[in-house]
């Protein structure tokens, strides 16, 4: 069952939902509380979009099922696995969330801060603990920083989202260059720890992290991630939201102050032992699962299907016996039936749990090597033995004008399409090409990752002579994992034409191999290698007419696009969800939180303590709010302000008197919550409110300037 916090928190949800139906609170103070609890609007009026944060993937057959039913209860009927190993639901009845979330709570799972300007699903290798090549399980350490992060107040109120990723520093990466802080298990001197990267991101100007530790203790991984979230929050953009991203703050500030202002920031941070009690835990989560099937009675598999599933799709555990299966959903989608069916067979034959993959995939893991026969039937029955995956055919695409407020473009039937043709030149690709990735997203913001493919696109629009054909930009020689890179782009083309040059690159890339291995090259060039020595002109020219648009008389199929009948257009008039909500128009006056101030002062002179002190402290929250409003922040709650306050302007030493102001209030303000308030704890408290406000009037003109950063300050 759902603890009281949570119940009282879903509560809230409901409330605020009736309010902004009876329009009693506007759009964008319910768009900014919708956000930070994942819920996210559509491309489709009057239904949202629930993202489900699934923590490294880590899922357990009762999610699944749960997942299941609310697809079928309140959304249409498919789950979707995202490129952060979260869950979607789409065409959710706004009135229908509280009940989602109650029946996520019932199973510990919670859609809290999955979209909206904090930290993000944190995310891992999927085959954390099983893979033969990593330094240790990173688990224990993705958990443990989701939960110090998940309704912190540290990161409710940051300029942008925040992405972290753990990767084992095995074969299975996380992703971690493309992420606001990357950390890569390592082992030093018999001691654990991480490479930590900072700064990664795609969208439409993408970085590659860079290296800010080379190796850091494990028990230094909270810490430095509240001194990194503490520095994001202080000094990055919140004016131009396109530029609010960390890896902006690390151009402007430069990365040797950015480094500077970190390590001071953990110099002066207070580390409560209890962050890292989890490292005392660890060996929760060592060892094999229990497997409560018998192992599966079935007859060994020869056939052409099985051997090529096995080949693609199934990977040795370095636990001898086991084997980790990869079950490769088309566009990360899976019906409520398979997963249903997949929770049984998780329960008996694989621990009880499988792991959700940035490829839009799940993997089972703790397969007895014995019972793949079997289970590889138990899976076909459900439909999903897809082979190939994380091959060329296991195209990533994310949900597009399909679903997405910013697509402009089909990402989705796109990828189905390039799919189908591929398979039509199985014999022509050879084994070469199989380990290419194509990636593909609905508008340049990169939800699809096509920056980090060897094939990539993003949707865009080709205008001719009054119509509109849907289009994508084409990159090529983009790579993730040891090695990653950002893609290079090469042309526009129609929609229409894309699948055939697909072909027509993967085509002239074997052919030309092909020669060089007849010449005894060794070893063979890659995809991206070989096209590196290729020049855009090269490129476009051997693509030649695939790149031209047909005029709307030759051809009007051009101008619909892949699985729609009508005619494209561009959507107008409709603004992405994905940077938040703006702050208020309403500007905060000091003069309002003295105005509370003399009401708790008439409420002590008239004994009524209780009351006293509550003004006392929504004039602190008033008048932090105030100047917190001018470095354009917006709380939700008085705990956000608080912390707020003293992150900008007290550990900036605009307020050096104030030092742990955050938690002095908030204990001061749960005391009065403790029954009956004395009269010493209302004056302390009404003291105390008079001195900050008084603080606030003198210092308004200093704290509401620019911040400012510079290597001299501390």
């Amino acid at each position: 069952m759902p603890t009281p916090e949570l119940k009282q928190e879903i509560e809230e949800f409901d409330k605020m939902v009736g309010k902004f139906l009876a329009m009693e609170i506007p759009p964008e103070k319910f768009q900014r509380f919708r956000l930070q609890h994942g819920i996210y609007g559509q491309r489709q009026d009057g239904v949202q979009m629930v993202r489900i944060k699934i923590p490294f993937g880590r899922l357990t057959a009762d999610q699944l099922d749960c997942v299941a039913d609310l697809a079928v209860e309140v959304g249409h009927g498919v789950a979707h696995i995202t490129t952060r190993q979260d869950f979607q639901i789409h065409y959710v009845p706004l009135t229908k969330v509280p009940y989602l979330m109650t029946r996520l709570a019932a199973v510990g799972v919670t859609t809290r801060e999955a979209c909206g300007n904090t930290v993000r699903n944190v995310t891992a290798s999927p085959s954390a603990g099983v893979d033969p090549q990593e330094a240790f399980d990173v688990s224990p350490h993705a958990q443990a920083f989701t939960d110090h992060m998940l309704r912190n107040p540290i990161c409710q109120n940051l300029g942008r989202k925040f992405k972290v990723a753990f990767d084992g520093g095995g074969v299975m990466t996380a992703l971690p260059d493309i992420h606001d802080m990357g950390l890569i298990a390592r082992i030093k001197n018999g001691q654990r720890g991480f490479e930590v990267r900072v700064g990664g991101g795609l969208g439409s100007s993408p970085r590659m992290a860079k290296l800010l530790y080379d190796f850091l203790p494990e028990s230094e991984v909270i810490p430095l991630g509240e001194a990194i979230l503490r520095v994001f929050d202080r000094f990055g953009e919140r004016k131009v939201r396109m530029k609010a991203r960390m890896k902006f703050l690390i151009e402007k500030m430069g990365f040797e102050d950015f480094q500077k202002a970190v390590a001071d920031e953990r110099k002066v941070l207070t580390v409560d032992p209890e962050w890292n009690d989890y490292l005392n835990h660890l060996k929760d989560y060592e060892g094999i699962p229990v497997i409560v099937g018998a192992p599966l009675a079935a007859p060994s598999l020869d056939t052409p299907e099985f051997l090529s599933w096995q080949q693609t799709n199934v990977i040795p555990q370095k636990q001898p016996g086991f084997s980790m299966v990869e079950l490769r959903l088309r566009l990360g989608d899976i019906l409520p039936p398979q997963m249903h069916g997949l929770a049984k067979l998780l329960r008996s034959y694989a621990g009880g749990e499988c792991r959700t993959m940035v490829h839009q995939n799940l993997l089972v893991r703790w397969v007895r090597q014995s019972d793949l026969p079997a289970f590889y039937q138990g899976l076909k029955g459900l439909d999903l033995v897809l082979d190939q995956a994380q091959t060329i055919y296991d195209v990533t695409a994310c949900p597009g004008t399909d679903t997405c407020r910013l697509g402009i473009a089909g990402s989705r039937p796109l990828a189905k399409v390039i799919e189908e043709r591929l398979f039509k030149e199985n014999g022509a690709i050879s084994q070469v090409a199989k380990d290419l990735r194509i990636k593909i997203s609905g508008c340049p913001n990169s939800c699809g990752q096509h920056h980090i493919a060897n094939i990539g696109f993003y949707g865009g629009a080709f205008p001719k002579d009054g119509h509109t054909a849907p289009a994508f930009q084409l990159m090529l020689g983009g790579d993730f994992g040891r090695e990653s890179k950002i893609a290079e782009p090469i042309a526009q083309i129609p929609s229409k034409n894309i699948p055939e040059a697909v072909v027509c690159l993967v085509k002239n890339y074997v052919e030309q191999v092909g020669l060089v291995g007849v010449q005894n090259f060794e070893p063979l060039p890659t995809f991206n290698n070989y096209y590196a020595t290729q020049s855009k002109e090269q490129v476009t020219a051997l693509l030649g007419k695939l790149l031209q648009v047909p005029s709307y008389d030759e051809d009007p199929s051009f101008y619909t696009d892949w699985g729609d009948k009508a005619e494209f257009g561009l959507q107008k008039g409709v603004i992405g969800e994905c940077a938040g909500a703006a702050v208020s128009a309403v500007v905060p006056e000091l003069s309002q939180a003295e105005a509370l101030l003399q009401q708790a002062d008439a409420l002590l002179t008239h004994e009524d303590f209780a009351s006293a002190a509550y003004k006392a402290y929504e004039a602190v929250v008033a008048a932090a709010n105030t100047l917190l409003f001018h470095r354009m922040i917006e709380t939700l709650n008085d705990r956000e302000s608080t912390h707020e306050f003293e992150n900008h302007f007290v550990r900036t030493g605009i307020f050096p008197e104030w030092v742990g102001f955050h938690r002095d209030f908030q204990a001061r303000r749960r005391k009065t919550l403790q029954g009956t308030v004395a009269e010493a704890d209302a004056t302390e408290l009404v003291t105390a409110a008079t001195a900050f406000l008084k603080d606030c009037r003198s210092r308004e003109t200093e704290a509401t300037r620019k911040i400012q950063f510079s290597r001299a300050e501390g």
